[in-house]
């Protein structure tokens, strides 16, 4: 099942649904079922992914492609807050996706307004009656696998494709010839690793909001955008002070882990 046919059987057209569906690059939902771990950095921008499509196509606005924007708003809306309600082995709190859902239409009728955009998505007296539960397992899974990953992996992989080792390696041409499993004692070797940790640090509060369980306790009190600025900015705080919590535990305990493994000795 997939957000196309999910269209069609609540009635929507399907050249229209498709439209939407491309343009918005299959919404939330696509961004974080491809994304690596942690997952969370899929939505990190939650929800100005909508606002930058809107501004490029304005066709979203239009009947029927308006509507089909709804649907994929409330997919990914539902795909977030149910993987997280199930996470916590909680039922999925209905009054939730629908306050987040009304946050991210007033998110888009402020942008749109104070960008001088007078046609925009509006929200629309549509009751989708789907059972939307396929989408929100997928996005369950995807969580357990990152809480289930080895961290050194995850890192490895980051440190191996990131912007920053690039850069590196035209000032210390040996790391070249690093191998992914080496790459962070590379770093270490460089004198670089501190400034690396620096330079992932989103990557590692996600993490541990995830692996905590911070991030889903925090959306099912709060929007989903504020959640994710608390947790960057605790992060932050936590790694200058003592931890008071375990989501700061957690960081302290990935931050070691990496700084550990990285021993040229070890």
């Amino acid at each position: 099942m997939d957000y196309i046919e999910v269209s069609e059987k609540v009635g929507l057209e399907r050249e229209k649904a498709i439209y939407v569906y491309r343009r918005l690059d299959g919404g939330y939902y696509m961004k974080l079922y491809y994304a690596k771990t942690p997952i969370l950095t899929a939505i990190k921008d939650w929800p100005e992914h909508y606002t930058k499509k809107i501004f490029k196509y304005p066709k979203l606005s239009l009947p029927g492609y308006n509507e089909a924007f709804q649907l994929l708003i409330t997919l990914d809306v539902l795909s977030v807050v149910g993987s997280s309600s199930r996470l916590l082995g909680l039922p999925l709190p209905l009054d939730k996706v629908y306050s987040e859902t009304q946050f991210i239409y007033k998110y888009i009728e402020e942008n749109s307004i104070s960008n001088s955009i007078s046609n925009y998505p509006t929200e629309t007296e549509i009751d989708f009656r789907f059972d939307f539960t396929p989408f929100i397992e997928d996005i369950t899974q995807k969580r357990k696998n990152d809480n289930d990953t080895n961290i050194l992996d995850v890192f490895q992989d980051i440190a191996y494709e990131s912007n920053f080792t690039d850069e590196l390696k035209r000032k210390n041409p040996w790391i070249k010839a690093v191998s992914k499993q080496n790459i962070l004692k590379a770093l270490s070797l460089s004198n670089a690793l501190d400034d690396f940790i620096n330079y992932i640090q989103d990557y590692i509060f996600l993490l541990a909001s995830e692996r905590t369980f911070y991030f889903d306790r925090n959306i099912l009190e709060n929007n989903i955008s504020s959640s994710i600025q608390k947790i960057l900015d605790e992060g932050k705080k936590s790694i200058s002070s003592n931890p008071k919590n375990e989501y700061e535990n957690e960081i302290n305990k990935i931050i070691t882990q990496l700084k550990d493994s990285s021993n040229y000795l070890s």
